[in-house]
């Protein structure tokens, strides 16, 4: 009889080769990470709080938009560019409060607020506040709903703020293990930011600590196995068996270099003109991310964007 703990099986494990493995010393170990590295990892997790917590003052900022200024033809990220920042923080969103003084006076006041803005969109937002001061709200509930924006626009900047500083931290800490000599991937212009590399490297911890970029597949449960039973024979997926967030960030860190003129555009887009879906190809993607990290990570490695694709092989007979 042969026993393993090959990943390629879904059927309950036997106890008896849990306790066989654990004899042998087959078992993952409970790492504590150097303080550097817990601090990133720490962070990261302060990092989504803050992310959800600024979500969720934007979406009541939205509602209560809606309800005073009632008339708005425009996208919501229209209150987060130079002009929507200038309308809530001159005006607190309040169309009222924008037509009480007339378009002369609002259209200098915007001017002085906002450089180089459109006289088009000056004349946008003084005709949607025209509109929706039709509603004929009274005073006291103008103020009231104003108030609250101004609230709620004051509690998003907050934590955007605070995410700002949480990535210049996080940033340094990273800059400082590179200046300590840490067999890391080097910051690339135009591949990862320091940022995405910062939050990889708090879920990672140390890339010292693994011997191949399948053991980091396998630590964040990126590694594919299959669902097979007797005559069952389902599709091969990723086990995630490993840290979420570190999948989750390796997700977000190829979203700009899946354009179809970035690094990694032609091979995502090659992969979805083949049949593959938008969520499969990313993951490939994210996989493929990981083997380029970990050889940067080695020393005397330098980015070539010639080799992504090819070959050690191939390279050389070119070359």
């Amino acid at each position: 009889m042969v026993e393993d703990n090959s990943s390629e099986k879904s059927d309950p494990r036997d106890a008896r080769v849990i306790f066989k493995l654990c004899r042998y010393g087959k078992f993952l170990k409970y790492r504590l990470l150097d303080e550097q590295y817990a601090q990133l990892r720490n962070f990261n997790r302060m990092q989504e709080q803050e992310q959800d917590l600024r979500n969720m003052a934007r979406g009541h900022l939205h509602h209560e938009l809606k309800m005073l200024f009632s008339e708005q033809d425009w996208k919501e990220a229209f209150w987060y560019g130079s002009s929507g920042r200038a309308v809530l923080k001159q005006y607190q969103g309040n169309p009222y409060k924008i037509v009480q003084f007339g378009e002369r006076r609002f259209y200098r006041r915007m001017k002085k607020a906002v450089k180089g803005i459109r006289k088009s969109t000056i004349e946008h937002v003084w005709s949607n506040a025209c509109k929706s001061v039709k509603l004929g709200y009274a005073p006291s509930l103008t103020d009231l709903l104003a108030a609250r924006i101004k609230d709620l626009w004051q509690d998003f900047q907050m934590h955007e703020q605070r995410i700002k500083e949480i990535k210049q931290q996080m940033a340094a800490i990273y800059h400082g293990l590179l200046e300590q000599g840490e067999e890391l991937p080097p910051v690339t212009k135009g591949f990862v930011s320091v940022a995405n590399l910062a939050r990889i490297v708090g879920e990672t911890g140390p890339f010292r600590d693994f011997n191949s970029a399948q053991q980091i597949k396998r630590y964040a449960g990126m590694n594919i196995r299959a669902r097979e039973s007797g005559q069952f024979k389902g599709q091969r997926k990723m086990s995630k068996k490993g840290r979420p967030r570190l999948r989750l960030i390796l997700g977000q860190s190829i979203f700009h270099l899946i354009k179809k003129d970035r690094i990694l555009g032609a091979y995502y887009h090659g992969l979805k003109d083949r049949g593959m879906n938008g969520t499969k190809a990313m993951a490939v993607v994210s996989r493929k991310l990981v083997d380029v990290l970990f050889v940067l990570s080695r020393p005397g490695v330098a980015f070539d964007e010639g080799r992504l694709f090819v070959s050690e092989s191939k390279y050389r007979k070119t070359a």
